[in-house]
């Protein structure tokens, strides 16, 4: 039982201050985060971020009789996110409303495992689980009535539910697969005792029936270190990939990679400082049998300052190059200047110079030629105003949920043969659907063209708006290009020029391309070209 004094203790120190984040400060005075809160609830009320824009979050309303909370997040352009969650199941998320009020749905089992997403489009994604919370399956539909799944099966020692290898993927089926057990499109995974990966296996094919297997061998602690010592257990020792062809490893007795040696001999040795920084790599073949070293060297904060390559002969001069690259940084931690030298050859140096606005976002890039090209920056942090080495500037609009809408160059006066008066060019804009995919696009020229998507988000068919073919005086729309995919997502079919040209594409279990067609020969294509191209591949 508590003492007299420990319970007046913890009654005294409901009054004292709280242990939360208002502020962040960098190095150099510069301020990261400040943080508010609300006095009765102790959650933040509000945030102001390293863009200086000012996030407000709203208190919790609870509605008793569903259980639904809401939260509304006010953003730095005074725009409004809602968040709906369930009160009554751990507060799990169920709802994400965006800017211009469009939410994504999340729907859950008994369980409280994830079973479907509904996107901002209104597309669903179901979800399979099973009792551990491991995805089974996940349905997606290319168009109504036209889906797929895909599936994972996962290892599991019933009788040790310790064992390391418990809940780790062991086969993958893409979206072409029949079933959870149709061994067609099977990825296999193989793990040892320690639940380390230690071979991978595709899809058996016609040339390769066995499936082409990768594989990985671990150290066990018994092999000798590099610079003595033992090499710690668990760490790749080698690599094989399909073809037999072998990446072997050593390492030192802190666990740095300090050798690696490649299937054709080339050996890169590794050398590190105390801190297990590397301080050089050096490359050992036929050709260079001495090796040709790299070196690299730190400051006291272990950001790399100068790295230093092998000398280049120059076989016409009879000079020998030595590039250096040197780096500098400010208190934050920010590139203020880059060098390159040649610490053998004469040649002058080239630096690059960097500087940053009031909260450390790259205001300005100085080339070694003194070329000045200048970024402004808004309080969501995106660029907004950029200025080229020749003063030419471009402006970017955005979307209130952050997409890019529109670029725009700016006191545009024409050719310079023929000046105009100054006036704004519109070079691009862009649309987007509630999902934030990219519907449209209009060009300098006023060319505008219009994407259209499977339910899956890949692009089913690009449309040329409005476009005046070969001189036509009759505006139409043309089909840039359309095409058609495989429940894997694979490409199988493309239409380019309005239909005119059609390529048909033929694909292995294991996903590789191997037949493609030209201009293939069909009813309506009798004279099609049916020009074919196979491919053939190594295990590799």
């Amino acid at each position: 039982p508590l003492t007299a004094a420990e319970v007046v203790g913890h009654y005294a120190a409901r009054t004292g201050a709280a242990h939360k984040l208002t502020k962040v400060t960098l190095p150099s005075g510069r301020v990261w985060a400040v943080n508010t809160y609300d006095d009765k609830t102790d959650r933040i009320a509000t945030h102001v971020d390293r863009n200086g824009g000012t996030w407000k979050v709203g208190a919790i309303g609870v509605e008793q009789e569903s259980g639904e909370a809401q939260v509304t997040v006010t953003d730095p352009d005074d725009k409004s996110l809602v968040y709906l969650y369930d009160a009554w199941r751990g507060y799990r998320i169920r709802g994400e409303t965006d800017q211009l009020g469009y939410t994504t749905w999340h729907e859950y089992d008994q369980a409280g495992f994830l079973t479907k997403v509904i996107d901002k489009n209104d597309i669903a994604n179901e979800i399979y689980q099973d009792k551990r919370g491991n995805t089974l399956g996940r349905q997606y539909c290319r168009a109504p009535g036209e889906c797929a799944i895909e599936f994972w099966s996962y290892y599991l020692n019933e009788d040790d539910p310790f064992d390391p290898r418990n809940d780790q993927v062991i086969a993958y089926r893409d979206g072409r697969s029949a079933s959870d057990i149709d061994p067609t499109f099977a990825t296999l995974t193989e793990y040892n005792s320690y639940g380390e990966q230690i071979e991978q296996t595709t899809p058996a094919t016609e040339d390769f029936p066995q499936g082409r297997s990768t594989g990985i061998a671990y150290t066990d602690g018994s092999e000798a270190a590099v610079g003595g010592g033992s090499t710690p257990a668990g760490l790749v020792k080698s690599k094989t990939d399909a073809r037999g062809s072998t990446w072997s490893y050593r390492y030192t007795a802190a666990g740095d990679l300090a050798e690696q040696t490649s299937p054709e001999g080339l050996v890169v040795k590794l050398d590190y400082d105390a801190l297990g920084r590397m301080t050089a790599s050096t490359r050992l073949s036929q050709a260079v049998p001495d090796g040709a070293k790299m070196t690299y060297a730190y400051d006291g904060r272990s950001r790399l300052v100068s790295s230093t390559a092998p000398g280049v002969k120059n076989e016409i001069s009879d000079v020998t190059h030595t590039a250096q690259t040197r780096t500098a940084y400010g208190p934050d931690g920010n590139v203020l200047s880059q060098t390159i030298a040649d610490l053998t050859g004469g040649e002058p140096e080239r630096t690059t110079t960097f500087t940053y606005d009031e909260y450390g976002r790259q205001d300005s890039v100085t080339d070694p030629e003194g070329g000045i090209v200048r970024q402004e920056w808004n309080e969501r942090g995106q660029v907004v105003r950029t200025t080229d080495a020749r003063g030419t500037v471009i402006e970017q609009g955005y979307s209130d949920r952050g997409e890019l809408t529109s670029s725009t160059l700016k006191g545009w006066t024409g050719s310079p043969v023929n000046p105009q008066q100054a006036q704004d060019v519109l070079l691009e804009s862009r649309g987007y659907d509630p999902g934030g995919r990219l519907i449209s696009m209009v060009d300098v020229m006023g060319r505008k063209s219009t994407n259209v998507y499977w339910m899956d988000n890949r692009v089913k068919e690009q449309i040329a708006d409005d476009a005046k073919l070969n001189g036509s005086a009759t505006a139409r729309d043309v089909t840039v290009k359309a095409e058609e995919y495989d429940p894997a997502g694979n490409l199988v079919e493309q239409m380019t020029g309005n239909g005119i040209t059609t390529t048909i594409f033929e694909y292995d279990e294991a996903g590789r391309l191997m037949v493609q067609v030209l201009d293939p020969r069909s009813g309506s294509n009798p004279d099609g070209l049916e020009r074919v191209t196979e491919f053939g591949y190594d295990a590799n």
